[in-house]
């Protein structure tokens, strides 16, 4: 994946599983907002998954959809929403059937940076956001969250991000 700002949008996970579940309508307006963010935002999309927090990422010049879980979880009923998602995208916004073939979905699973415990999942993937947005390989584990925590705090409070890589 190259190297490029993402935005994460915490509604993104409302809005694919209104869409995807074919459930609740999401609080805004749905095909105007898909128009504005596809536009723009890299995909990383958080899944809220009974108080676990984990995520995709679909990098669209790889053809690939990539499950990451701190708990090592895997999860392919969500690989296939989300690539039945971009089909729906696609022909919603381009009216041309999006054509899956050649795309990977891949679980990590145990293959990516494990917790050691029940509360640490959201600043996992925050974690993991950062690294596959600049491109880093996961040198990271469990003993380094509370430094990620108070940096996470830091850019929130300063409502700045770091430009420099995190040493982990």
């Amino acid at each position: 994946m190259s190297k490029r700002a993402i935005q994460i949008l915490s509604s993104c996970s409302d809005m694919y599983k209104a869409k995807a579940t074919k459930k609740a309508k999401p609080a805004v307006k749905y095909k105007q907002y898909t128009r504005l963010i596809l536009s723009f935002i890299y995909p990383c999309l958080l899944m809220d998954e009974e108080n676990h927090w984990s995520l995709v990422c679909v990098d669209f010049e790889k053809k690939s959809i990539t499950y990451y879980d701190s708990l090592g979880n895997r999860n392919f009923v969500c690989l296939k929403q989300i690539l039945q998602y971009l089909m729906f995208e696609h022909f919603d916004k381009k009216l041309v059937e999006f054509l899956p073939s050649g795309w990977t979905l891949t679980n990590m699973g145990r293959h990516c940076p494990q917790q050691s415990n029940l509360w640490d999942c959201g600043v996992f993937v925050c974690v993991f956001a950062e690294y596959l947005a600049r491109d880093e390989k996961f040198d990271f584990s469990q003993k380094d969250m509370p430094r990620f925590r108070k940096q996470i705090k830091s850019e929130i409070i300063n409502k700045k991000l770091r430009i420099d890589m995190p040493q982990a």
